[in-house]
């Protein structure tokens, strides 16, 4: 796995119009798995896989298993929604669920609100092969050190062509992962 997208779901392909507008015309806005993403901002991502090769790790809530499940049950449930829903690329794993000791003991720099970046930055410590990624999210979680691989989307509309672009320019021109 050579190249990566970090992917959010809620603000990215969950764009917040979407439910909404599905709803007010009648239709169906969720299935089993939760709400129905975008099909434009999907139809994005499935653009920057195309282009790219990029394998897909969760770093959206919705990894966060519920009570009585393993961190490897919500991904399968993942993985699932993904093939059920018929989604672009694959999803190859999820970023760890960590605590705030193990955060602290990573010795980083950031700040604590923006759990995701050390989570993010612990997935990358422990994937060496790793040589480019991007990370898509409509929240400000990168941290200083991966600003450089960060695609903010606005939560109203979701992941759009020119998100993809940079999506795209950072995949393929990436020198520096910043994980060395």
């Amino acid at each position: 796995m050579d190249k990566v997208i970090f992917l959010d779901f809620d603000g990215v392909l969950n764009a917040f119009y979407y439910p909404k507008q599905l709803a007010d015309r009648g239709r169906v806005w969720r299935d089993r798995y939760g709400v129905l993403f975008a099909p434009e901002c999907i139809a994005q991502l499935e653009r920057t896989i195309a282009a790219t090769g990029a394998h897909i790790i969760i770093s959206s809530s919705w990894k966060i298993p519920f009570e009585g499940e393993s961190d490897e049950m919500a991904l399968n449930s993942l993985k699932q929604m993904w093939k059920t829903r018929q989604y672009p690329g694959r999803i190859a794993g999820a970023i760890p669920n960590m605590t705030f000791q193990e955060i602290l003991d990573m010795h980083c720099e950031g700040d604590f609100v923006c759990h995701k970046g050390f989570e993010i930055e612990q997935w990358l410590r422990n994937h060496p092969e790793c040589t480019s990624y991007v990370i898509i999210d409509d929240e400000e979680i990168a941290l200083p050190k991966h600003e450089s691989h960060f695609v903010r989307t606005d939560r109203m509309i979701g992941f759009r062509d020119e998100d993809a672009d940079r999506a795209i320019e950072i995949l393929l021109n990436c020198v520096d992962n910043g994980i060395h």
